[in-house]
């Protein structure tokens, strides 16, 4: 059962909740587009970190192999932090990347990067085990793959701005489109929320009119009024007020019924009253006639006796 306090706050809440969604649409359509934006931003910073990173491990190499008098237990960790810097770099990039063009980049990227890390770590381990023979093929050979890498970097580089460039103009498209059809929607929503609201209030105002009507019409002396059924059957507190007017109306409409058919009644006994007043008149003026005209005769009789 809803009163008029749970409608009113029904429709209050329609309303907010369809506001609500038009809101809840355009947010979600703007994070999408921000969080499009974040990744492209977050994987170009990673694909030029792990340039950075593959130029760091070429100096962390040239270093152990150029130098002669060089911290051991360093370089070797220094060798190792980038290794972890690229490894992680690369779990990231294969997470993130969607695009079919950025992967067969990446993985040509990561497949150089791959090999020269191979090359790297062979190259040191036989300068550190007094390999000499080889140092320079081991030298020569990473350095060229060291260029290889840095070609395949600019690639990917270039790929992926060519990409944030294609995926900008589409979020650029999206993002006019969501506000387009976001203001659509709202006008839409606005729009019938107007007309639930009219409705609404047309559905709340009505049986108030009537009841209104109802309490003119008994007011002006018509105690016959009924109210209409389906105001009686409301479940609120205009039903209950309908219901309580309609009783009150049975009510005046009986003791008006009873005061008439008691003035009635007493119309009645009046008339009989001044009936038999009359005859009680007509008998008490027989009797006065009656009385006087006894007297006459007695005056006549003793006249009679006297002459």
């Amino acid at each position: 059962m809803y009163g008029i306090k749970g409608q009113l706050l029904k429709a209050f809440l329609v309303v907010i909740a369809a506001l609500s969604l038009t809101t809840t649409f355009v947010l979600m359509i703007n994070l999408q587009v921000t969080q499009e934006y974040k990744t492209a931003t977050d994987v170009m910073v990673a694909k030029y970190q792990l340039l950075e990173s593959g130029a760091a491990l070429n100096e962390a190499f040239n270093t152990i192999m150029l130098s002669i008098d060089t911290d051991v237990h360093e370089t070797d960790q220094q060798l190792l932090d980038v290794k972890n810097d690229i490894a992680s770099q690369k779990l990231f990039l294969e997470e993130n990347l969607t695009d079919i063009q950025s992967k067969a980049n990446f993985i040509g990227f990561a497949a150089s990067l791959d090999e020269f890390i191979n090359l790297v770590d062979e190259g040191v381990a036989r300068f550190r085990g007094g390999n000499i023979d080889s140092y320079y093929d081991d030298y020569n050979a990473a350095t060229k793959q060291f260029e290889f890498v840095q070609d395949n970097g600019t690639i990917l580089l270039f790929g992926e701005l060519e990409h944030i460039a294609s995926r900008r103009e589409e979020l650029s498209n999206l993002y006019k489109t969501t506000l387009i059809s976001g203001t659509i929607l709202l006008i839409f929503f606005i729009f019938g929320c107007m007309l639930y609201v009219l409705k609404f209030s047309k559905k709340f105002v009505r049986p108030l009119h009537n009841l209104t009507v109802a309490t003119k019409k008994l007011a002006a002396g018509e105690i016959d009024v009924r109210i209409q059924k389906e105001l009686l059957a409301l479940p609120n507190e205009t039903g209950i007020l309908a219901n309580s007017f309609d009783q009150m109306a049975i009510s005046l409409q009986d003791k008006v019924y009873r005061l008439n058919k008691s003035n009635k009644e007493i119309a009645e006994s009046a008339k009989k009253f001044e009936e038999k007043n009359e005859e009680l008149q007509k008998l008490n003026q027989f009797m006065v006639d009656r009385e006087i005209k006894m007297i006459e005769l007695k005056e006549e009789i003793k006249a009679l006796k006297g002459g």
